[in-house]
């Protein structure tokens, strides 16, 4: 994704630099700090250019930099493909039999990924990868969420995590606007945790 803006160079710097900045805010408080990666931005065969030996050398790369920065955690989310979530855990298990991983997908309204993958199907190959938590994340908005969380979460064997996004994305005069507000996004969020998720957070639109 770097490469497009001529920054591939500046992968190692931008990732040290994060972490370094993301541990000083954290510094004396209650606070993980997660080294964040997501998808690639190019499919895996037979769905695009890449092989899995590419995508995991891919994947290796920036995570070797977060562990040698030390984060707490590994957090891959947004992967609509199971098979790049899949490789990205291996390369991080690769590496670092230790590190806690939470690895989360995004899913359509019908619980399914932009492949047909199911929701169940999809977060149990995760688990089996190496995840110590999974989860889903981005696309829908809370109530979505809640409703194809609820299809997983008593039939996976680790923690599931939920982080919708704040509703559908509306344009307004340019503006993308999310149209979830706090309040129900905290009431739903209640719900969440009454269904048994573990951990429990915002992704697009929540700010």
């Amino acid at each position: 994704k770097l490469a497009k803006f001529d920054w591939a160079d500046s992968l190692e710097k931008i990732n040290r630099a994060s972490v370094r900045l993301a541990h000083e805010a954290a510094a004396g408080e209650y606070v993980l700090v997660a080294g964040d990666v997501g998808p690639l931005g190019q499919l895996v065969k037979p769905y695009g250019p890449l092989t899995k030996t590419m995508v995991r050398e891919l994947f290796s790369e920036q995570v070797r930099i977060l562990l040698e920065e030390n984060v707490d955690l590994l957090l891959f989310e947004t992967f609509s493909s199971r098979l790049e979530a899949i490789e990205a855990i291996k390369a991080a298990r690769d590496l670092s039999k230790e590190i806690p991983i939470l690895a989360s997908m995004t899913f359509l309204a019908d619980g399914k990924t932009t492949f047909g993958t199911e929701v169940v199907e999809a977060l149990s190959a995760l688990e089996e990868a190496g995840a110590d938590v999974v989860g889903m994340n981005c696309t829908i908005g809370p109530q979505e969420t809640l409703e194809v969380f609820q299809k997983v979460v008593s039939r996976v064997g680790v923690p599931v995590a939920a982080m919708p996004n704040a509703g559908y994305p509306w344009n307004v005069s340019g503006r993308t606007v999310y149209p979830a507000t706090p309040d129900y996004f905290r009431e739903v969020a209640r719900d969440f945790v009454k269904a048994g998720a573990a951990i429990v957070g915002g992704c697009c639109g929540t700010t």
